[in-house]
């Protein structure tokens, strides 16, 4: 038969181990307590998984771009507040006196001054301002035109991106990218003339949006001979709401204007993205997303400069204001913000989910235990006094405590009463056997002998039988550990020549390494006398310099800088000659370590070839041992052989041995039969305790009591 493969015989193992450890679990899943634990980390799961689905996956009622819709009042509100902080500020100034004189008598505009202010402030601070402005106005030199000195005296407060005057005839007083022609075919213009206040509109101007305000300039009796305008750029509010939207640049809210026609006026966005801004914000582009299980919801896409898009949540309401000769709808105002926090947000919730998943898992089967452990603890009781009884073994005078009236205890109950009856029928039965044995006992004493001796060979044989079996089963093992020894000593004798083969390239290396350090002093040698050299010119230089100092001396005041030089190079020769010395010093070191070096080499080379020859006398060893083992194997095989012939020649004597049996019981089958009935009456109930007496001088077998 040939040898099994190795790899398949460890692949049998592994299966078989994990099959008992299946077996078990299966049978404990099976048990109260693990169909118990079962149930409750099932019911724990599903329970866990609805709500993590209805957490994470459905989506709130308003989705995703609504929530921006009171985000998008708070930024209309803030608007509508500074647009009412500019209005304050127009009617302040279009009360000013002297811009009512100049556009009431047309004067020189050399002593007018018109003064703005569109700050946040109230009527008192605006008055105030004014005041100032006008002070300052009036500081500039004479010859500023009139409108000039204005504009610089309001640029020194709030630096407006939009500030004019103009008078009955549409004539605009400054310099502004508002035509008299525009100036003719804006309504704004009509309405101020008409004597209405605009309070913080929105007005296309030049192909900018501007949150405008702006009152008319009447004379003494009340007709209006103008207007003032004061605005700002939108741009401007978009930012500010923008940068206090968020920190998080992700959850920033981005305002975009786009007016009727498609075209964005107003972003926060690059000039060289506008564009795609604009197709992107276009109705019949929005694509959907789905929001959870059962819901879709518009986003817009908005691709980059890289080729990738950005995904991004809105809210869009349209705003009323001023272009061209109509007042009405002029656009819409975007609220626009990315959508990418928001799956992040979504990722860290199923993280937590999991968590929590595995979390309620784990205490669930730990309740599940506890709660089986509880229920099953008194069942194990009563199962353990039960299989004494299903055994023929037991203290029948003893009974189980109840321990309560729940379903447990009323199984106690009747227990009891199967215990009381099983007694009285033992004790019935004992009493029975008790007196055919007697009766019997004469007429089968003679063919018991007989059949005992029979039964005695043959429990022998048998005996006999399976210790050869044992004795051919262990022999075949010793061969196959024998085999198993020889591969392994060919393998070490292998690892071993190679350790000899390894041993050798150390000794080699370091062989060479030592030649390598030696080769190192005789450079450390060479590089000390270079360093004498250069100490005994460091001293020849002192001297030269000690000399020079001498001659400086020597010539007075003209020899001064002479001799500073020669101190210099003294004290240059000097350290020059202490870092010869410090050289040296540290050849000399290099030079002890390097014949340590060399010495630890020849001493490693040494202990490499001692082990080498160890190693080889290792592997004569092994060799040796592969002889002894495979002579043992071969033995041991033979034994094996012997033992199953031994064992088939056993199971020849002892089929003989059944044969003789069965012969004596059919010759004394008559004397036997009555002795035989009474035998397994006794049989049958000598493992019960009967009487409470009984056993006096060992110690009964008592029942559970069914607790702890």
């Amino acid at each position: 038969m040939p040898p099994s493969s190795p790899l398949l015989s460890s692949g049998r193992t592994t299966t078989a181990r994990r099959r008992p450890m299946f077996r078990r679990f299966w049978r404990w899943l099976s048990t109260i307590e693990g169909k118990i634990v079962l149930v409750i980390t099932l019911i724990s799961v599903v329970i866990l998984t609805a709500t993590g689905t209805m957490a994470v996956l459905v989506p709130p009622d308003k989705g995703r771009g609504r929530f921006l819709e009171k985000h998008y009042k708070r930024f209309d509100g803030y608007r509508t507040g500074l647009g009412r902080g500019l209005a304050a500020n127009a009617s302040f100034v279009a009360q000013a006196p002297m811009l009512v004189h100049q556009l009431n008598v047309d004067a020189d505009n050399d002593d007018v001054a018109l003064v703005m202010n569109i700050t946040r402030a109230g009527q008192e601070n605006a008055a105030t301002e004014i005041g100032e402005a006008v002070a300052r106005a009036a500081e500039l030199p004479a010859g500023t035109p009139a409108f000039e000195r204005v504009v610089s005296s309001v640029s020194r407060t709030i630096q407006p991106d939009l500030v004019f005057a103009f008078n009955s005839q549409l004539e605009i007083l400054g310099e502004t990218d508002i035509s008299e022609a525009e100036a003719n075919r804006s309504r704004l213009f009509t309405d101020v003339l008409g004597g209405i206040t605009v309070v913080g509109e929105l007005a296309i101007l030049g192909n900018h949006v501007y949150q405008v305000s702006a009152a008319p300039i009447r004379r003494g009796d009340g007709a209006v001979i103008g207007g003032v305008v004061l605005g700002q750029r939108i741009e401007r509010y978009m930012e500010d709401y923008r940068d206090q939207s968020d920190d998080n640049p992700k959850k920033q809210h981005q305002p975009v204007f786009l007016d009727v026609h498609g075209h964005v006026l107003a972003s926060l966005f690059p000039s060289e993205r506008v564009t795609a801004l604009g197709e992107a914000l276009s109705p019949e582009t929005y694509p959907r997303e789905e929001e959870g299980l059962w819901k879709t919801v518009p986003v817009i896409h908005l691709p980059t400069a890289s080729g990738s898009t950005d995904r991004l949540d809105f809210w869009a309401e349209e705003v009323n204001g001023y272009s061209g000769q109509e007042y009405g709808p002029i656009g819409q105002i975007f609220l626009l913000r990315d959508r990418e926090f928001k799956m992040e947000e979504r990722e860290m919730r199923l993280l937590k989910l999991l968590a929590a998943f595995i979390l309620v898992g784990l205490l669930a089967i730990a309740i599940g235990r506890w709660l089986s452990r509880i229920i099953s603890r008194r069942i194990q009781h009563y199962v353990s006094a039960t299989d004494d009884l299903a055994q023929g073994q037991g203290d029948l005078t003893r009974r189980l405590k109840v321990g309560g009236m729940d379903e447990l205890g009323h199984l106690a109950t009747n227990l009891n009463s199967v215990f009381g009856y099983i007694h009285d029928l033992a004790a019935n039965v004992q009493n029975s056997a008790f007196q055919v044995g007697a009766s019997s006992a004469e007429i089968s004493a003679a063919s018991r002998q007989m059949l005992e001796g029979a039964q005695e060979q043959a429990r022998k044989t048998e005996s006999s039988s399976a210790a050869v079996t044992e004795l051919s089963a262990s022999i075949q093992q010793v061969a196959e550990n024998a085999m198993e020894a020889t591969r392994v000593a060919r393998s070490s004798g292998e690892a071993v020549q190679d350790a000899i083969g390894r041993m050798n390239e150390i000794r080699e290396t370091v062989e060479g390494a030592a030649a390598r350090i030696h080769d190192l002093g005789e450079s450390g040698k060479r590089i000390g006398s270079i360093v004498e050299v250069i100490r005994q010119i460091s001293d020849q230089t002192t001297l030269l310099a000690l000399n020079a100092a001498i001659e400086a001396a020597h010539a007075g005041e003209q020899g001064r800088g002479f001799a500073v030089v020669a101190d210099e190079v003294s004290s240059l020769a000097k350290r020059v000659g202490q870092s010869a010395r410090d050289i040296e010093d540290l050849i000399a070191t290099i030079k002890e370590q390097t014949e340590e070096a060399v010495k630890a080499m020849e001493s490693g080379t040494e202990k490499v070839e001692a082990g080498t020859r160890l190693v080889s006398a290792t592997l004569s060893d092994l060799q040796t041992l592969v002889g002894v083992v495979e002579d043992t194997a071969a033995a041991v095989q033979e034994q094996a052989v012997a033992s199953d012939e031994i064992a088939r020649n056993m199971d020849v004597v002892q089929s003989i041995a059944q044969d003789v049996l069965g012969s004596s019981e059919e010759a004394v089958s008559q004397g036997e039969h009555l002795h035989r009935l009474a035998f397994n009456l006794e049989e049958s109930v000598k493992g019960f305790k009967i009487n409470a007496a009984e056993g006096a001088s060992e110690a009964p077998r008592a029942l559970p009591s069914g607790e702890n």
